[in-house]
């Protein structure tokens, strides 16, 4: 019995508008007002009164010693978060642009894909008719998945720089995000011609492009970048199986129902199996990437994950169900749309930070005969730029020594000294009646996330020492 193409195009057309829709939607939806521009603050910061210890001074600094950070971050800006620092509703709508709906599209239209070649990899006694209707849904995901695999990569060269600059493709290959797009636009324009003609290539394509998928996100982030790559490739070769079955199962009801009766057990041990690799590679990675479950709430990748465990436990209880009761096409759909829109979610991980971004520290102390600033920037792991600066009462002279300490997890023994050298700089803000003392460093003291104690001691000119400290939290 042939098949009409339109029967098979119109589903895909359908969802392929509707994602369409959703990009356009959540691109309003992220467009800046004039006024806040990247770089622009709302509000000018309220300078300070010299030797007065309220008010933020006119560097940003905050006299009453608690540490500053900037006020916007990765996750969106500094009101879309509540006064306990968790992201409102509103901050996570409003975090929604063309990005995150490219990579939506992208997501759900491979996983679909995934999942069908995967089912094909594994069919064995297929009609030809059936294995015709099979790869006419194939070729369709085929199609869209390259398209969106093109689409996100015009995104990336648009904001690189533009297409006439040869150099931005260079750039992509020197990263391994870059190189992950550029390997999946080659894969999918080369499935377009060789998919289907053979299992050994197909399977080889199917391991190389999931391969190539579970770069694009936060490997370089977590505490092993290996081992976490690994477990992305397993939770999206988890995710095809389970959405490829479901699938599968929804295109063959229609025409070939005794095909799609058979293959529904099998379908329902594979999403079993799906079920129990998702959670167990979703649960590593979870841990890899998150210091503290507390973070959660802070963050959009936080809110997304809490989102997608809600879904999971969900649609555990509906495969149960599924299971005793074998209930018919409707509820089959049902459960596809709810994997499909974890899918979904998942595509917004990639460009969400897992943890807050802290940004640059800005600590300063007022006192009636001795001011101090200090400033780690960019406050991350790795290299760091430090700066402690000092007034003290005209005419007294230079402290005798000025110290900087970080002290990671309240562990003494493991303590980092930063060789601080004085600069003849002049400080970004000056007092009334003291002189300023600048001294700089830096380096890759901070080696580790956790949370680190800044200690600053000054013995100034009379030999009088002062300790000060503050803690940090690095993600």
């Amino acid at each position: 019995m042939s098949v009409r193409p339109a029967a098979v195009r119109a589903p895909l057309r359908r969802a392929a508008f509707a994602l369409l829709a959703f990009a356009l939607w959540a691109a309003c939806l992220a467009l800046p007002a004039p006024a806040l521009a990247a770089g622009v603050h709302a509000s000018p910061p309220v300078a300070a009164e010299p030797g007065h210890g309220h008010g933020h001074g006119t560097d940003g600094h905050e006299p009453g010693g608690e540490p500053l950070h900037d006020g916007g971050s990765a996750n969106g800006p500094a009101g879309d978060h509540d006064a306990a620092g968790r992201m409102t509703l509103r901050g996570l709508a409003a975090s929604f642009g063309l990005e995150e709906g490219l990579l939506v599209a992208f997501f759900v239209f491979f996983l679909l894909l995934a999942g069908a070649v995967l089912w094909w990899i594994l069919s064995r006694g297929w009609t030809e008719s059936v294995k015709r209707h099979v790869g006419r849904h194939i070729l369709q995901l085929q199609r869209l998945t390259f398209l969106s695999v093109l689409a996100n990569l015009l995104l990336m060269f648009g904001r690189r720089g533009g297409f006439d600059d040869p150099s931005v493709v260079l750039s992509l290959a020197d990263e391994r995000e870059g190189m992950a797009w550029l390997a999946l636009l080659l894969l999918s324009a080369v499935g377009l011609f060789l998919l289907q003609r053979s299992k050994l290539f197909d399977t080889l394509w199917l391991l190389s492009a999931i391969a190539a998928a579970s770069a694009i996100g936060h490997a370089d982030q977590s505490l092993n970048m290996m081992l976490s790559a690994l477990f992305s490739a397993i939770h999206l070769a988890a995710a095809a199986l389970w959405i490829g079955g479901l699938y599968v199962l929804l295109a063959l009801r229609g025409r070939h129902r005794r095909d799609a009766e058979r293959l529904t057990p099998n379908a329902m041990n594979a999403s079993v199996a799906a079920m129990v690799l998702l959670f167990v590679s979703g649960l590593v990675n979870s841990a890899m990437y998150l210091p503290d479950l507390g973070l959660i709430s802070q963050t959009r990748w936080g809110l997304i994950l809490a989102g997608k465990t809600i879904l999971f436990a969900l649609l555990v209880v509906m495969a149960a169900v599924f299971r005793r009761r074998r209930s018919g096409a409707g509820f089959v759909r049902l459960q596809l749309l709810l994997v499909l829109v974890m899918a979904a979610a998942s595509g917004v991980m990639p460009i969400s930070p897992p943890v807050p971004d802290e940004g640059p520290l800005h600590w300063h102390e007022m006192g009636d005969d001795l001011h101090m600033t200090a400033e780690i920037e960019p406050l991350a792991v790795g290299e760091n730029a430090y700066r402690v600066t000092v007034w003290l009462p005209a005419g007294s002279g230079p402290p005798r020594s000025v110290e900087l300490e970080l002290v990671p997890d309240g562990k003494a023994d493991a303590a980092r000294t930063v060789s601080l050298e004085r600069v003849e700089k002049a400080a970004d803000q000056a007092f009334p009646g003291f002189d300023d003392y600048r001294y700089e460093a830096s380096g890759p003291h901070i080696d580790r996330p956790g949370r680190w104690t800044v200690v600053v001691r000054i013995t100034d000119a009379a030999g009088q020492a002062r300790e000060y400290a503050r803690t940090a939290a690095v993600y």
